[in-house]
């Protein structure tokens, strides 16, 4: 089996993680993670960097006929929180802090792509930065943040 800390122990990581995210289900229904159908496109040990794509459905329309800005908060911070869960050696990492800043409109029928970077991983914090797009236009960032995650959970 590869290392943890490698390019294929983080694909490896990466795609499980987002496959368990995708199936928190229990006597309550699914989570939000699930409602949010992240699929995981990439990853680059090198630059700890990590790209997920989320569908722009219907129903995260805000009045505008848009994407929710809370669904595209949310689509940043599954992305940070999946890739800080790697860096921290696959513990649970909750976010402490979350700031997004929103440049264009998301719109519905699409996919939305986010891309974290983890800039520091310590014993009790991570800190992340992420920009999104919508599939098609990477020059054309919709949304960028940065999020400070807690790493001493030691839960798996």
């Amino acid at each position: 089996m590869e290392a943890l800390f490698s390019q294929a122990g983080m694909e490896r990581s990466s795609k499980a993680f987002n496959v368990r995210i995708n199936s928190e289900t229990d006597e309550r229904g699914p989570s939000f993670n699930v409602n949010m159908r992240s699929q995981y496109e990439s990853c680059d040990f090198e630059t700890r960097s990590l790209i997920l794509s989320f569908p722009v459905e219907n129903y995260m329309r805000n009045p505008a006929g848009v994407m929710h800005g809370g669904a595209v908060a949310g689509a940043m911070d599954i992305t940070m929180g999946s890739l800080t869960f790697y860096c921290a050696g696959e513990f649970l990492t909750p976010t402490i802090n979350l700031n997004v800043s929103y440049e264009r409109p998301v719109p519905t029928g699409g996919r939305l792509l986010v891309e974290a970077q983890c800039h520091s991983c310590g014993k009790t914090m991570a800190y992340a930065t992420a920009k999104a797009w919508v599939e098609g236009k990477p020059e054309k960032i919709v949304a960028t943040a940065s999020g400070t995650y807690y790493t001493a959970s030691g839960m798996k």
